[in-house]
This record gives C-alpha cells, sequence and structure tokens, in this order.
C-alpha cells in the first residue's frame, strides 16, 4: 500500500528505537534494491517512498524534529537546470538523470552485452559495443527532448504506458518521429496538445543548453532500457535475449554494476560525506 510523506516520516520515527544505524528514503523499490545491492551487509534501513515528493516532504517533517540520521536520495532529473535543486544537507542527487542512466554509462553496460548479444553481430557493428550504447542514446534523443520541454514548461505531458516498440522499428531500429507523436496523444487527453511544431520547440530548448548535449542527462533511464531490449530481441540479440525487457535489464544492471564504479561516482562521494558528518563508519569501499 502507497505511503503518505507523514507515514513514512512516523515510520523512521518508531524503527529509531530498534535501529542504530542511518535511514535512507529512495524514490521508489528499484532504487532501494540498487543500494541494498551496494550497500551490502552494511546495518541501514533503506525505506522506498512511493516518489521524489514524499522523499522531501518526509525530510522536511524530520528536519523539523531536529533529526540527523536520515538522508535522503532522489534522481536528478532536470531539477539543477530549472533551478529545483533541493537546498537541504540531506538530500544527494545522483551523477545523471537516474540511477539507470548512471549504469547505463559504467561498465556494467559491456558486460550485459557480453551476455546478452550475439559476437558476431557486435563485432559487424559500427564501432562494437559503444556503437551499440551510441545507437540507443541517439533513440533515447527525442524522447529526452520531450520529457525535459515538458518538464521545463510544466506542460504535464503522459509518458507512463509509452511502448516504445511502437515507434522504433524492430528490423531496422530508425525511429518514426511521426508515430511517436501519434502514439503519445493516445496515451493520455493532456496529451492531444502534441505535434510536430510543439517538438521542434523542444528541440531549439535542447539546442540551447549546452548541459544537455550529454545524453545522460537529456534521457530517462528507462526508455534506454526499453530500447536496448528492443535492440537485443530483434537486433543484437542470442537466442537468449527472446524475453528479455526493460525490467529485466534493470535487474540484470543493478547485479553487473560494480562497487568500484559506485565508488567512483558524485553520489556516492556525497553519501560518504553525508555519514562521516553524521559519525556513521563508511558502508562501502571499493573491493569489498
Amino acid at each position: 500500500m502507497k505511503m503518505t510523506a507523514i507515514e513514512i516520516a512516523n515510520e523512521v520515527r518508531m524503527r529509531s528505537s530498534t535501529h542504530n544505524g542511518p535511514f535512507i528514503l529512495v524514490e521508489g523499490s528499484d532504487d532501494s534494491k540498487f543500494f541494498a545491492h551496494q550497500f551490502g551487509k552494511y546495518q541501514i534501513a533503506l525505506i522506498p517512498s512511493f516518489g521524489w515528493e514524499n522523499v522531501l516532504e518526509a525530510i522536511r517533517i524530520l528536519e523539523n524534529d531536529n533529526r540527523t540520521d536520515t538522508l535522503g536520495i532522489i534522481d536528478l532529473d532536470y531539477r539543477d537546470i530549472v533551478g529545483e535543486i533541493p537546498v537541504s544537507t540531506n538530500i544527494v542527487v545522483t551523477d545523471s538523470h537516474s540511477i539507470e542512466t548512471m549504469m547505463f554509462a559504467s561498465s556494467a553496460f559491456h558486460k550485459i552485452l557480453k551476455e546478452r548479444a550475439s559476437d558476431d553481430k557486435v563485432i559487424n557493428y559500427p564501432d562494437g559495443i559503444e556503437g551499440i550504447r551510441e545507437k540507443v542514446l541517439e533513440l533515447g534523443k527525442p524522447i529526452g527532448s520531450l520529457r525535459f520541454y515538458s518538464y521545463k514548461q510544466n506542460l504535464r505531458f503522459a509518458f507512463e504506458g509509452m511502448n516504445i516498440e511502437k515507434f522504433v522499428s524492430k528490423k531496422t531500429l530508425a525511429f518514426s518521429l511521426q508515430i511517436f507523436l501519434k502514439h503519445l496523444q493516445g496515451i493520455h487527453p493532456n496529451n492531444r496538445r502534441i505535434n510536430e511544431q510543439l517538438f521542434q520547440q523542444a528541440l531549439v530548448e535542447i539546442e540551447n543548453l549546452t548541459v544537455l548535449k550529454d545524453r545522460y542527462r537529456l534521457c530517462c533511464g528507462h526508455d534506454l532500457m526499453e530500447i536496448l531490449a528492443i535492440g537485443l530481441k530483434y537486433f543484437w540479440g542470442t537466442h537468449n535475449s527472446k524475453t528479455i525487457s526493460g525490467t529485466i535489464l534493470q535487474e540484470l544492471f543493478r547485479l553487473a554494476y560494480s562497487k568500484e564504479d559506485f565508488c567512483a561516482s558524485r553520489l556516492y562521494y556525497n553519501i560518504k560525506m553525508w555519514f562521516q558528518n553524521r559519525g556513521y563508519s563508511i558502508f562501502v569501499e571499493p573491493n569489498t
């Protein structure tokens, strides 16, 4: 059952009588699984909070109690670009758009491709594994552009329920802009305003922002996972990739994402500083 921010704060209060370590509030269950893998056996209480809004509000409530034992971790999304980075010292954000884009940019990508892609298809693809990564990022750009424009202009377009297989060709991996826009229009009544002119306006916004030339900042990690799943099922994969999905890929990436990659991130550094400043021992180091 979905919890409110007040209920999440109350859970921290109740559990603090028996838990001596820190509490970590994360956006959802996938993030909880990611950090559980990285923290290992360290005594930490991870609490999925059903969205970033609940993380921020629960932290605000607990800060009013003068608590120093609770940290919130949220996706960066486009917050810094539109001036919405939380000022609280008890909130940290991901290096790029999300946990998924951090994993996608890491050495985990090579591990996944080694397991799920056909060696012959990878060798024959321009620039091999890195060429495949670039292709997925290229396909994610138009989706990310519209996501950003919706976020910045507060248009509240709905992307939940989007089926990327509708507009990315299984045979050629070509992206159909017309089908993409029409598909989004049918997902939610609010999306009926989406058209090619609006999409071109979104592209202009992107071109004017140097930071979004980094596609790990522009693209949504969930979109990248779904696009890679299409590529592995129909274009680059082996016979055992036929049942792959974006959800399964996220699970594989969490397992393949190394502590070395994590400890090289700004996210790790900021969590580490938070731990040290509050007297907690370091929860993970490389090669542990």
